[in-house]
């Protein structure tokens, strides 16, 4: 069993059924390699080459490692993942292979205007236990660099057609110390660049999404897995109505699991029409405490996000 709780809403958003289917601080020691620098250090080690080992960093009784790229390199490419859009049949995009655990996975894709991030541009920042809460929850922080980053036509130099960007990465958490994890949160700092409008009749958006997923080690089924989630969500309408920003921009999932735990990390950007999104950064902790009661207006807010990304996707093309 598990609970989840959206704090910090002004206001928040929940999307995407499945995935498949968009500063206490400091740098810690990476395994003997020295202070980790880059996400691509935590996915290689110094020669460029796979290691189960490699990237691993210990706070307490915790031990972080086997971070792996995930996001299928085989995805359509844009004009098929448009015409797979466009059909009646959704079913056809939950089938899409998304994701690779079979190690032959790559960290990021792109599509129209949007290039695919880059892992050795994202640069890692080990978090020590938060102070300002109860118990022990260390964690890590990505800083973007502009990776994280989709431009659907925003600017006079790039074109005018929506855009995505997908990322996503694994990694275990261990307990050295024989007591079970119980939760797990996720933050993430972001700009809306510009949405909209543009003169065809359809809302436009622009958004970021990421995706926490917790499971046993070596398990993939994602559709089952406990999870949290945040977003922050920019629409307006082809009258140039701006609806509310959506801005949600911290997550908590709780759970009762053994002593190691496998995380998927999935980050979706997404813009329409004259629409630009940007996550600076990311971060993500281990063992936080429950932090609050969701607001009453959650639900509303939560559905208005669905009628966002659900314009995204019927603009990809």
């Amino acid at each position: 069993m598990f609970g989840k709780v959206i704090l910090r809403l002004g206001p928040g958003i929940r999307a995407l059924g499945t995935a498949g289917a968009l500063l206490v601080l400091a740098v810690g020691s990476v395994g003997t390699a020295g202070a980790t620098t880059t996400l691509q250090d935590l996915f290689y080690d110094a020669d460029g080459l796979d290691s189960d080992s490699d990237g691993a960093f210990t706070r307490g009784d915790l031990t972080f490692s086997d971070f792996a790229p995930i996001v299928s390199p085989s995805l359509p490419d844009a004009a098929s993942l448009a015409a797979i859009l466009s059909t009646q049949n959704p079913s056809m995009v939950a089938n899409i292979p998304f994701f690779d655990f079979s190690g032959g996975g790559v960290f990021s894709r792109g599509w129209v205007n949007a290039n695919a991030a880059e892992a050795g541009n994202i640069t890692v920042e080990i978090l020590e236990d938060n102070l300002a809460t109860g118990g022990f929850d260390p964690g890590f922080r990505l800083e973007g660099n502009n990776e994280w980053h989709v431009d659907a036509g925003y600017s006079d130099n790039v074109p005018d057609k929506a855009s995505a960007q997908l990322s996503a990465f694994t990694y275990t958490v261990s307990n050295s110390g024989n007591k079970p994890l119980t939760s797990a949160d996720l933050a993430q700092f972001s700009t809306i660049n510009a949405v909209g409008p543009d003169v065809v009749g359809f809302p436009d958006v622009a958004a970021g999404l990421s995706l926490q997923f917790v499971l046993l080690p070596g398990n993939t089924d994602l559709a089952n897995a406990p999870w949290n989630y945040t977003l922050e969500s920019g629409y307006q309408t082809s009258t140039g109505v701006m609806a509310l920003p959506f801005d949600q921009d911290y997550d908590w999932v709780g759970f009762n699991e053994p002593t190691s735990i496998q995380v998927i990390s999935v980050i979706l950007l997404g813009a329409t029409s004259e629409g630009g999104f940007t996550m600076e950064a990311l971060e993500q902790r281990i063992d936080p405490p429950n932090p609050a009661i969701p607001e009453p207006q959650t639900a509303l807010l939560l559905l208005m996000g669905m009628l966002g990304i659900g314009a995204v996707r019927r603009r990809v093309g």
